[in-house]
């Protein structure tokens, strides 16, 4: 069995969604080095996305590789339609403002940024 190979511990988010032209998604949990997300739209493994990561009120920009994408699970929808619900991990290539900050606040199992931070 593999062990841990994650450089940086994740923090599960609440309330963080991840979009772009084409993408749209919900954050599950992000780190110094990427994120993972859930979206109705799969990302080629290898592609360099440019998304916006909206925490709160602040909305930043991030850039990423995709590392995987995976077929989560499907679920219905009216009319008898059933759409997929992909997993994917985003490796950052260009970190996002909050982590330039001095500090982030841990509460409870997820992150909150630091709203009062000069801007």
């Amino acid at each position: 069995m593999l062990g841990e190979r994650r450089k940086h511990p994740r923090l599960a988010v609440r309330n963080a969604r991840i979009r772009n032209v084409l993408i749209a998604g919900e954050v599950l949990n992000l780190s110094l080095g990427g994120l993972a997300m859930e979206s109705g739209v799969a990302a080629r493994v290898g592609s360099r996305q440019q998304f916006r990561l909206v925490l709160a009120d602040r909305s930043l920009p991030i850039e990423g590789v995709v590392c995987w994408c995976r077929l989560r699970r499907t679920e219905k929808r009216g009319r008898g339609e059933v759409a997929a619900v992909f997993r994917m991990g985003l490796s950052f290539t260009r970190a996002p403002e909050l982590f330039l900050r001095p500090r982030l606040r841990r509460s409870g199992d997820w992150i909150e940024p630091d709203l009062n931070l000069s801007r």
